[in-house]
C-alpha cells in the first residue's frame, strides 16, 4: 500500500465536492498522521476550509496544532487561529493574537491587510453586542479606522466595503458613498476577468456596494448569486458572515427588507428525542414492528424535508433516535451524537436491552458512529448504575450544545421530538426534554407517535424478558455546579505574611458568599471548593470575586513573581452529576465523584484572574435563560496531573470590563 502524502490530500480538497471533514478524520488515524509532517500547507488549507463551511472550533484545532511543535511561526497559521478565535466569540483572545500577529515585521503585505482587517472585525463585534451601546460609535469608529488602513494598504475590496459600511454606521455618510462607489467599480473590473463570475466573495462585496449607494433591486440580485454560489459550496459559515454583516447594517438604521434577508436562509440546528423501541414489560409505545419503524421514518423524514437542517444532535438509541441519525447521514448533514454514560452500558441499556433480538440495533449505532461526518460526545463517561438522572443531564447537555452550534453559525435551534402524549409511569427522560425546551421560550416540535401508530400493522416479534435486569433504585446522583479555586503563586508567599493574607483573602470570599446560596463549601490554604445547584448562581459568583480580586494587594504581603508571570485568583468550573454522602471529617454532606474531580483538574491549568469552565458548564450555560454570561471558546486543552484533555471555554459576562473591551495587556492565557 502507498503511504498517503499531503499533495494527495491537498488534490482531493482542491475537488468541488470535497468531503473536508471527512478527510480531516481521516487525516487523523494512524496511516495518515506523517502527512502533518511535509510542511504548513496541509494545515493551512484544513484551517481555511474549516472557517468557510462554519466550523472555527475545528479550524481553531487545526491551526494549534500547526502551531504547537510542528510550525510554530507560519503566518498563515497564526492568523487563522486569531480569525477562527473571533468567529468562535471570543474576541478577547482573537484581540490578543491578532495584535501579536500584526507586531511581526516580516509579514507579506496581502496577510498583513488580512491580519488589520481581522482588528478591524473584532471592534465590529465588540460593538454589536447589547451590553456596548454606549460605546457602540467610539468602537464603530476604531473599526473603521482599522479597516480603512487595510484598504490603504492593499487595495482590496474586502476592507473597502467594511470600511465604507463603517463609515456609515460611524455617523459619515458622504465618506461611506464614496468608498462604495470604489468598491463598486473595483468588483465589476474584477468580474470581467476569467472565473471571477464564481467568486461569492466579491459578489456579495458588490452587492453591499449597491446597498450602500441605495440600488436595492441590484444589490439583491448581486446577493441572490453570491448565496448560491456559496451553498454550492457548502460554505456555510460564509453566508453567516454575510447575514450577519447584514443584520448589523439593518439594527443601526439601514432599511433592510425581509425579502433580501430571506435569500440567507440556512437550515436550523435540530436537536433530537424520541421514545426507542418498547423494552420488554413496557407500556405500548413503540413496538418492534416493521410498519411501524417505517411509518416514523417517514414522519421524521417529513419534518426533515420541511426543515432542511443541515447540522443534528441526538442520543442514538434503538428506534427513533437511530432514525433520525441515519436519516440526517442520507442528507449528507453534520452529525453529533450524545452518550449518557458508558459506551457499553449505553449500548445494553438503550439498544439492546441486553436482548439478542435487537442486536441489528447496536450494529446500526456502530455504522452510524463510525461514519466520518459523526461526532460523539460523552455528557459523562461513568457507569449507568440504573441512575435515571443521566439521562435528563445528557439532555440538557445536548441541548446546550445544539444551542451554541446555532449561535456559532448564525442560525436557529429546534427540539424536534417523537412522543406518545399519554402519560405513562417509567423514566422521565423525554418529558425532562421537552419541560428544559420549553424554560428557555421555546417549543418543541412534535411528532405524535400514538397517531403515527394508527393504521399500522404492530405485528412484532416477540421478546424474551431481558437478561440480569438492573434493580430498580432512588436516584443517587443530582447534577449539581462545581467551582475550585486558589491563588497563582500562593506558594511564593513569605511566611510571616501568610496570617495576615489568609485574612485579608478569606474575608472578601465571605463577602462573596453573604449574596449567594450554596449547597456545600469548605477551604484549605488558599484553595476553595463551593458546590451550587446550578450554574447561573456558580457563574456570577465565579465573576464578582475575580472583579473583587482584580484590586487585591498581593504585593503588601510579599508577593513577588517574575515578569511572565502575575498572582491572581484562578476559577475552574464545571457541571455534572455527582453523589451527595455525610463526610463524618468535617461533620456535614460533602459531594464526590468524577466530575468533582474533573472540575479539581480545571482549575489549575486556568489562567491567574480568569475563570475557565468545561464543556458542560458551557452547554448548560446556554440552556438557562435571562442572563448574560459569555463562554469564550480556548480550545481543547490538558487538563492537570494527565488527567483529560478535553474543550475548555473562558467565562466572561456583561459585567465583566475583559468580556466588552479591548485589554492591551495579554489575557493570561496562551
Amino acid at each position: 500500500m502507498t503511504a498517503p502524502t499531503a499533495v494527495a490530500i491537498l488534490e482531493q480538497l482542491e475537488q468541488k465536492d470535497a468531503q473536508v471533514l471527512n478527510l480531516l478524520a481521516l487525516c487523523r488515524t494512524e496511516p495518515y498522521l506523517g502527512v502533518w509532517l511535509e510542511g504548513p500547507e496541509l494545515l493551512r488549507r484544513f484551517a481555511r476550509l474549516l472557517l468557510k463551511q462554519g466550523h472555527p472550533t475545528l479550524a481553531l484545532e487545526v491551526a494549534a496544532r500547526g502551531l504547537g511543535k510542528l510550525y510554530p511561526d507560519d503566518h498563515d497559521l497564526l492568523y487563522c487561529r486569531a480569525l477562527a478565535l473571533a468567529r468562535s466569540g471570543n474576541s478577547t483572545k482573537a484581540e490578543w493574537f491578532a495584535q501579536e500577529l500584526l507586531a511581526r515585521t516580516d509579514l507579506a503585505p496581502a496577510l498583513r491587510s488580512d491580519a488589520i482587517s481581522l482588528a478591524g472585525r473584532i471592534r465590529k463585534d465588540v460593538a454589536a453586542r447589547p451590553a456596548d451601546r454606549a460605546d457602540r460609535p467610539a468602537r464603530f469608529r476604531e473599526a473603521f479606522d482599522l479597516y480603512r488602513q487595510a484598504y490603504d494598504l492593499s487595495g482590496d475590496t474586502f476592507p473597502g466595503i467594511n470600511a465604507a459600511s463603517l463609515a456609515l454606521l460611524s455617523g459619515d455618510p458622504q465618506q461611506s458613498r464614496a468608498l462604495a462607489v470604489k468598491v463598486r467599480d473595483s468588483v465589476l473590473s474584477e468580474l470581467d476577468q476569467p472565473g471571477k463570475d464564481r467568486d461569492y466573495w466579491l459578489l456579495a462585496t458588490l452587492g453591499e456596494a449597491y446597498l450602500l449607494l441605495d440600488d436595492y433591486t441590484a444589490s439583491k440580485g448581486r446577493y441572490a448569486q453570491a448565496v448560491r454560489l456559496a451553498r454550492d459550496a457548502h460554505s456555510y459559515g460564509d453566508i453567516a458572515a454575510m447575514l450577519r454583516q447584514l443584520l448589523l447594517l439593518r439594527d443601526n438604521g439601514l432599511p433592510i427588507g425581509d425579502e433580501l434577508l430571506g435569500l440567507f436562509h440556512l437550515g436550523p440546528v435540530v436537536v433530537f428525542a424520541g421514545h426507542g423501541i418498547d423494552c420488554p414489560g413496557a407500556p405500548v409505545r413503540f413496538p418492534a414492528a416493521p410498519a411501524l419503524e417505517a411509518a416514523v421514518r417517514r414522519a421524521l423524514k417529513h419534518e426533515l424535508d420541511a426543515l432542511e437542517p443541515n447540522i443534528g444532535y441526538c442520543s442514538p438509541g434503538c428506534g427513533s433516535d437511530i432514525l433520525f441519525g441515519e436519516l440526517m447521514r442520507e442528507r449528507d448533514a453534520e452529525l453529533h451524537v450524545v452518550l449518557p454514560f458508558a459506551e457499553e452500558d449505553f449500548c445494553t441499556e438503550r439498544l439492546t436491552y441486553g436482548l439478542e433480538a435487537l442486536e441489528p440495533w447496536r450494529r446500526r449505532y456502530e455504522e452510524l458512529r463510525g461514519l466520518l461526518r459523526v461526532t460523539r460526545h460523552f455528557a459523562t463517561t461513568e457507569e449507568f448504575l440504573n441512575d435515571q438522572v443521566l439521562y435528563d443531564f445528557a439532555g440538557t447537555f445536548m441541548q446546550g450544545l445544539a444551542l451554541m452550534r446555532a449561535a456559532q453559525v448564525g442560525v436557529e435551534a429546534i427540539a424536534l421530538v417523537v412522543q406518545d402524549p399519554t402519560p405513562q409511569p417509567g423514566p422521565r427522560g423525554l418529558a425532562t426534554f421537552v419541560a428544559n425546551w420549553r424554560r428557555t421560550g421555546r417549543e418543541p416540535r412534535v411528532i405524535d407517535l400514538a397517531e403515527v401508530r394508527r393504521g399500522v400493522d404492530l405485528t412484532a416479534p416477540s421478546l424474551p424478558t431481558p437478561r440480569e435486569p438492573l434493580p430498580s433504585r432512588k436516584s443517587e446522583r443530582t447534577v449539581q455546579a462545581m467551582l475550585f479555586a486558589d491563588v497563582a503563586g500562593f506558594t511564593g508567599l513569605p511566611e510571616p505574611h501568610l496570617p495576615a493574607f489568609f485574612i485579608a483573602f478569606l474575608a472578601i470570599v465571605e463577602e462573596q458568599l453573604k449574596t449567594t446560596s450554596t449547597l456545600f463549601q469548605n477551604t484549605w490554604g488558599d484553595g476553595l471548593y463551593i458546590v451550587f445547584a446550578d450554574v447561573k448562581s456558580c457563574a456570577a459568583f465565579a465573576l464578582r470575586l475575580l472583579r473583587e480580586m482584580e484590586h487585591f494587594d498581593f504585593e503588601k504581603f510579599g508577593l513577588r513573581l517574575k515578569e511572565d508571570k502575575k498572582p491572581g485568583v484562578r476559577i475552574g468550573l464545571h457541571t455534572g452529576p455527582v453523589f451527595k454522602g455525610y463526610d463524618a471529617v468535617i461533620g456535614k454532606d460533602n459531594y464526590f465523584g468524577s466530575h468533582v474531580s474533573r472540575a479539581a483538574r480545571i482549575e489549575p491549568v486556568t489562567a491567574p484572574g480568569c475563570a475557565f469552565v468545561s464543556e458542560q458548564f458551557a452547554a448548560a450555560l446556554a440552556l438557562a435563560p435571562d442572563h448574560d454570561f459569555v463562554c469564550e471558546y480556548l480550545g481543547l486543552q490538558p487538563l492537570a496531573k494527565d488527567y483529560d484533555v478535553c474543550p475548555l471555554y473562558r467565562l466572561t459576562g456583561g459585567t465583566d470590563r475583559v468580556a466588552h473591551g479591548l485589554t492591551a495587556k495579554r489575557p493570561g492565557f496562551a
